[in-house]
């Protein structure tokens, strides 16, 4: 499950576009596209006014979005809207046909007190209006492309908790390594990892120097204790990284917009940086709609290094790959 959390902390599930379309594939008679031709798609001669409602809002409200795709759910009666190459849903549109149509938009960037955000996550984020006119207004105010912002809020957490899951696993690799070589010591925490004992640093430094073991195993648990405890060193101690989306701009082209940011210290921040990703100025003096032929050559080839990694790995000197179009490369 992914959050997006606002400036004031608070936490909104998002839908990723790949559970969407997952959902799609697997109830394939609960979900239609809205298109031009939705009503005569829906298996009934004389389709209700509804079904003309919900088409014109939908197709109303991402008219200056071409590339937005809409499903209807017809088990909660929404659409749901995505673009292909964004992470996360756009948000949903309703019509409830109760009474007078009541037009609803569902956004995370939607802020509605009159509803507690801790007791009512999804009326907090949604505003309906009985207006045709004033509920277009608010989905084309409020549905909008992923942005690198609205990326970075909703992998933020994660990336430290995984980054955390990372070092334990390292930790208890190394911890395993040390018991089988007869070192003895245990590592705890992140500050204890660059001195080994006297006599690991010795035979360390026999390897150096191409000494072969009669042990035949030794050589390689050496080789392996290094590059576990190398990881586990580099993850623990991340600070600030280069956070990447790539994505298509209006054109159809491929771009990336990147920024510095913070890991792992998230109440370290000023209030008024733009780095804090609980301040409404997040991540907004960083560089966008980058050509991927004019990157960086250093975030260029780190990029493609994680490109061809599986999703959730870290690469020693590189960065961490999130998914195939979000990225956290080592400045």
């Amino acid at each position: 499950m992914v959050y997006y959390r606002d400036a004031q902390g608070n936490k909104y599930n998002m839908m990723t576009v790949k559970e969407l379309q997952r959902a799609i594939r697997n109830e394939p008679d609960n979900y239609l596209e809205v298109t031009n031709d939705f009503e005569k798609h829906l298996g009934v001669a004389e389709p209700e006014e509804y079904y003309y409602k919900v088409k014109k809002f939908v197709l109303d409200s991402i008219a200056h979005m071409p590339d937005v795709k809409a499903y209807y759910c017809f088990s909660l009666c929404k659409t749901y809207l995505f673009a292909p190459n964004d992470p996360y849903v756009l948000g949903v549109l309703g019509v409830d046909k109760s009474g007078d149509y009541t037009y609803s938009t569902e956004s995370h960037l939607v802020v509605n007190n009159r509803y507690c955000a801790f007791n009512s996550p999804t009326e907090h984020r949604t505003v309906q209006s009985n207006r045709y006119v004033k509920g277009l207004t608010n989905s084309r105010r409020y549905l909008r492309t992923n942005t690198l912002a609205d990326v970075v809020r909703c992998t933020y957490d994660r990336l430290e908790s995984r980054f955390n899951v990372i070092c334990d696993e390292q930790r208890t690799k190394v911890n395993d390594l040390l018991k089988s070589m007869g070192a003895g010591k245990v590592l705890y925490g992140r500050t204890d990892l660059t001195t080994e004992t006297p006599i690991l640093a010795e035979i360390m430094r026999m390897q150096d120097m191409g000494v072969k073991f009669l042990d035949n195993n030794l050589d390689a648990q050496l080789t392996d204790y290094r590059e576990h405890l190398g990881l586990l060193v580099e993850v623990g101690n991340q600070n600030e990284m280069i956070a990447c989306f790539v994505r298509e701009d209006h054109r159809g082209n491929t771009v990336v917009d990147h920024h510095d940011i913070k890991i792992q210290a998230p109440y370290s921040f000023p209030d008024d940086s733009p780095q804090n990703p609980y301040n409404p100025r997040y991540l907004t003096e960083g560089s966008y709609n980058i050509p991927v032929d004019k990157l960086y050559e250093d975030i260029g080839n780190k990029m493609a290094s994680l490109s061809i990694v599986d999703d959730g790995t870290f690469v020693r000197g590189v960065g961490y790959k999130y998914s195939e179009n979000v990225y956290y490369v080592i400045k």
